[in-house]
């Protein structure tokens, strides 16, 4: 759903000219994919990235761009999701990845993602309240934060604590407000469903909160 409304968001904010490719790319456990659940392998953490790309095949409505991005997901969960761009990653690290480190110094001109490049998700899922603690101290919110992009670049990631989404970018300074905007197109594109006033404040407590954190 968080993949369907970002893909809208690009597409509006982004200034989609409805010709070029729409592209998202989104982190992939590959421990999922290549280890048995009876015997897990030892390897904590083994990440990728897949190609969910839409193209220009976006959708009329948010149900048909849901409808279009369950279709291609579910296309490339058969054919080993990640392991591709895996064997590609310090070819593809040296090659793109220095430019957006240090490309985004405070006094460079930023400009929105771009919806053909640059626009990375990472969907973190359900932190376990119970591995996040400090002592005997439970936080009462938490999230992941992702790593730094210099725009047009983004990497954002949604990450749940205590019954609260959390959506998360680092950028410069000078590219807050855009990454704001994206943000705000994006919660836009989820659909909302009206709730009794009995319910607001069971609501309340599970408000999708759009974070960012500053890096000059």
């Amino acid at each position: 759903m968080f993949l369907a409304a970002a893909y809208r968001a690009l597409a509006s904010y982004g200034g989609w000219d409805g010709t070029s490719g729409l592209r998202i790319a989104m982190t992939v456990n590959l421990r999922r994919w290549c280890s048995s659940r009876e015997r897990p392998a030892p390897i904590c953490n083994l990440s990728s990235f897949d190609c969910p790309f839409l193209v220009r095949n976006l959708g009329h409505d948010f149900e048909e761009t849901l409808s279009n991005v369950r279709a291609v997901t579910a296309q490339r969960k058969k054919s080993r999701p990640g392991f591709a761009l895996a064997l590609l990653g310090d070819l593809i690290s040296k090659l793109q990845m220095p430019k957006a480190l240090v490309g985004g110094g405070a006094r460079k001109r930023c400009r929105k993602p771009d919806p053909e490049r640059g626009l990375t998700f990472s969907n973190e899922g359900a932190l376990d309240t119970s591995g996040v603690r400090f002592g005997p101290h439970i936080p009462v919110s938490a999230y992941v934060i992702p790593p730094f992009l210099a725009l047009p670049w983004l990497h954002f990631s949604l990450s749940g604590y205590n019954g609260t989404l959390t959506l998360v970018a680092v950028t410069s300074e000078n590219g807050r407000a855009i990454v704001e905007g994206f943000f705000d197109a994006l919660l836009d594109e989820l659909p909302k469903e009206p709730c009794e006033v009995g319910d607001r404040h069971r609501a309340d407590q599970a408000l999708l909160r759009g974070d960012l954190v500053d890096r000059s």
